[in-house]
Order: C-alpha cells, then sequence, then structure tokens
C-alpha cells in the first residue's frame, strides 16, 4: 500500500484478484461477440470492407477458370462484394468497386463477358450506364 492506503499492484485477497480499487479482475465481463474477441467497437467494424457469405467454393472455381488472367475473378469477387452489400443476387457493376480491386474499365468488360459465357451471371447492358449483374448460382 502507498501513503493514500490504496493498493498499486493486483492482490490475491481471499482467493479473488482485485485492483487497487477493490474491484474484481477476474469477475469483469469478457466480450460476448466471437467476431470481436477483444471488444472493438461496432462502428470500427462498420467501416472495415468484407465479402459477405457464404460464396459457394465451386462458383469462385469456376469464376478463376473463365477466361485468362486475374479479371474475371476479380470482378467475380466484385460482383460477390456488391451483392452482399446490397442483400440482392442483381447488382449495378460501377466502376468504384472495380477500381479498387485495380481493374481498368476494359479489363472489367472482359471479365464479365468471360463470366457471362461461363453462365455464372447473366448481364444487362445498357448505352452510358453499368451494367446490371445478376448473380446464377450453379447447378450441383
Amino acid at each position: 500500500m502507498n501513503t493514500s492506503g490504496v493498493r498499486e499492484t493486483p492482490v490475491l485477497i481471499g482467493g479473488v484478484l482485485v485492483d487497487e480499487y477493490g474491484v474484481d479482475l477476474l469477475a469483469t465481463p469478457l466480450p460476448t461477440n466471437p467476431a470481436n474477441p477483444i471488444g472493438i467497437k461496432a462502428r470500427a467494424y462498420l467501416r472495415q470492407r468484407f465479402l459477405k457469405g457464404p460464396v459457394p467454393w465451386p462458383w469462385l472455381c469456376a469464376a478463376s477458370r473463365s477466361g485468362t488472367g486475374r479479371s474475371p475473378l476479380a470482378v467475380a469477387l466484385c460482383i460477390r462484394y456488391l451483392a452482399g452489400r446490397a442483400s440482392s443476387d442483381t447488382v449495378k457493376l460501377g466502376h468504384k468497386a472495380l477500381e479498387q480491386m485495380g481493374l481498368s474499365r476494359q479489363a472489367a468488360y472482359r471479365g464479365l463477358a468471360a463470366l457471362e459465357a461461363v453462365g455464372l451471371v447473366t448481364v444487362e447492358r445498357a448505352r452510358g450506364r453499368s451494367p446490371r449483374v445478376t448473380i446464377q448460382e450453379l447447378d450441383a
């Protein structure tokens, strides 16, 4: 104890570990959210981008094999990301998500055409508009 009568380090008293103010350290409530094990505020998680699942593995494999280069898989991931944000299987494929993946407009359209040729997506195109893409699930 110091001169004020308060303990400076945790002490075991009667089988209970207490801090300098007498608060039981082991009785402190632990975070209950398994996705947030260290108790980070929810707003911090909302600012992060993530791919909402489940994303069928055969669908991703077919997307990666659907064309040459990385553009079909990158476009497929963008489509799944946008679909998760919108909670819909039909999304507008805008340029912002594609630019974040490092895709040019031409590469994105080549990747989209490859996905459409394999039957993973259907595309509605209109002059001067972003394509509207609908995800098609693979038959088992």
